[in-house]
């Protein structure tokens, strides 16, 4: 196929699955449920999200696979520290990187790990998707709160449309309690809608809405917000595409579809892939103002501020 033609296909693949952090989930839909997907993000009257449509999945050290869990009858120990996982646009609790980060907690320490599965509204149209992240945060809120969880315990990971979920769940806890949570670690946190300039910074993901914030830029300007929005801003290989080991469409031919999901995402996903490394190794190197540091993963703290880069190796093992 032409290059020209895959460029065509690209533009009505990316319309479908934009931000989707694993192409390799994606790819293994069959095509009764590619053509659902499809359907749900062309729907002209989009879903008016109602509570019921966020669940939350726990596991633990005690659990051999996460189980749907309620605030009413809740299996979390409120007196652990709890890790809470939101996922982006198109996804749900069963993409493959919830279990990535999850193993690698647990083989660190004894956490509540809390999986937030807001699907059905993420497989809306994007821009209705992006309007909905201030609710769901909400009701990710309520869950915290109803769970009897202490702010202080409470560390919220998401990735693209999920860090802005993970925003808004923090300044509800605020408003609520007057407390913040301790951490929001934001992956490659979505840009488009978010980076108009009618969004103000209390619209979206910022500064403000944890104790930490730290934000992991590796799609900068593109699928991920450009401008530092956190405590601590990491910008990954200089923060934008490509990253290394990720290929171009200008000297990369793509053979399949999965070849070009793979090829499109492939930066935007590596914030991920950094940070499941990241908890793994425990810590690794950052530069802030030519001055070196290594940055332990369970150690950032409001004290660590401002913007630092870090470079990666082309392939796992990423960091250096």
């Amino acid at each position: 196929m032409k290059p020209a033609l895959y460029r065509a296909l690209l533009v009505v693949i990316l319309f479908f699955l934009c931000v989707s952090n694993r192409a390799e989930d994606v790819k293994d839909l069959n095509p009764f449920e590619l053509l659902k997907l499809g359907q749900d993000v062309l729907q002209l009257f989009p879903h008016e999200p109602q509570p019921a449509d966020v669940t939350f999945y726990f596991t633990s050290l005690n659990l051999s696979k996460p189980v749907l869990t309620t605030s009413t009858k809740s299996m979390l120990d409120a007196s652990k520290k709890t890790k809470i996982l939101i996922h982006g646009w198109l996804e749900n609790h069963r993409r493959s990187w919830y279990q990535g980060i999850a193993d690698q907690y647990l083989e660190t320490g004894d956490f509540n790990i809390v999986e937030v599965d807001w699907e059905t509204v993420a497989r809306m149209p994007y821009i209705y998707s992006a309007k909905s992240v201030q609710i769901v945060g909400q009701w990710v809120a309520q869950f915290i709160e109803e769970t009897s969880l202490l702010p202080g315990n409470v560390h919220i990971i998401g990735h693209s449309l999920g860090a802005h979920v993970a925003s808004f769940a923090g300044k509800a806890i605020f408003s609520s309690t007057g407390q913040k949570v301790s951490r929001i670690t934001a992956l490659d946190p979505a840009g488009p809608y978010f980076r108009f300039p009618t969004v103000k910074p209390s619209e979206r993901l910022n500064q403000k809405d944890a104790v930490v914030v730290d934000v992991i830029h590796t799609d900068a300007g593109f699928y991920g917000l450009e401008d530092p929005a956190g405590t601590l801003d990491i910008y990954v290989n200089g923060g934008g595409r490509i990253q290394p080991g990720c290929l171009d469409f200008t000297d990369h031919v793509p053979e399949s579809i999965g070849d070009i999901l793979e090829t499109s995402f492939c930066s935007h996903a590596r914030s991920v892939k950094y940070f499941i490394e990241w908890i793994h190794r425990g810590k690794f190197k950052c530069t802030f103002h030519h001055a070196e540091r290594m940055l332990a993963s369970e150690d950032v703290n409001s004290q660590l501020t401002g913007v630092c880069f870090a470079n990666t190796h082309q392939h796992e093992p990423y960091l250096i």
